[in-house]
């Protein structure tokens, strides 16, 4: 069952995760589609949107990158503190000398 049938089926459940991983390794279309309902449900429930378990091996730093930027675009709400923002810059300030946005 998917994050959004879950929430259809039981209005008043607490949600983490639930964000389609595979997605993250298709490229910034497929991450587009998994994070398209994740507006919706957060208005609706108590939803903390992130990938379950750990990001897999065969997705690119590229995509990754566009995953963070995209959720962080998606839930605006979640980050209103600075504290709070899934930001890659700011966990791992090392690795952006050499990628530009």
């Amino acid at each position: 069952m998917r994050v959004a049938e879950a929430h259809e089926a039981f209005p008043r459940l607490q949600i983490l995760g639930g964000l389609d991983k595979i997605a993250l390794a298709q490229g910034m279309a497929a991450i587009d589609a998994a994070l398209e309902r994740v507006p919706w449900i957060l208005e609706r429930s108590g939803y903390i949107p992130y990938v379950d378990r750990r990001v897999p091996p065969n997705v690119s730093w590229e995509n990754f990158v566009y995953y963070c930027k995209r959720l962080n675009e998606v839930t605006p709400t979640l980050h209103a503190h600075p504290a709070l923002r899934l930001d890659a810059r700011a966990a791992l300030p090392g690795i952006w000398t050499n990628l530009s946005d």
